[in-house]
């Protein structure tokens, strides 16, 4: 393990959330959750997400780790983005990155989903 890699873990915590904005002529956002960590990699899993605002355009969402749904648990490989915080590859078309606690932009439903 290279200290970049041990830097990039150690702004992780289990109970932190991945944010991935993905989609073409609109946006999606998918949460997951952080369940478990190794020394390179993270074990995730999707949690809902929760309409916070809605705007002409766009709602703003947020992770909603109340609702008892869960999605498949995957382990993924923990990287430095090109800011220095972690991210993540989700599939060949979808990254996520460390959640700063902000709610996401993403396309209304009715206007694409």
């Amino acid at each position: 393990m290279t200290t970049a890699t041990a830097n990039v873990m150690d702004q992780i915590e289990i109970g932190d959330f991945f944010a991935c904005s993905w989609g073409y002529n609109q946006t999606q956002v998918d949460f997951y959750e952080v369940v478990g960590k190794t020394k390179a990699s993270v074990r995730i899993e999707k949690v809902p997400k929760v309409v916070v605002e809605r705007m002409a355009g766009s709602d703003r969402v947020a992770p909603n780790p109340a609702n008892p749904w869960r999605g498949e648990r995957m382990t993924k490989r923990v990287r430095a983005s090109y800011d220095g915080t972690p991210s993540i590859r989700i599939s060949s078309y979808s990254g996520a990155c460390l959640w700063n606690g902000k709610p996401r932009h993403q396309t209304p439903w009715g206007c694409g989903h």
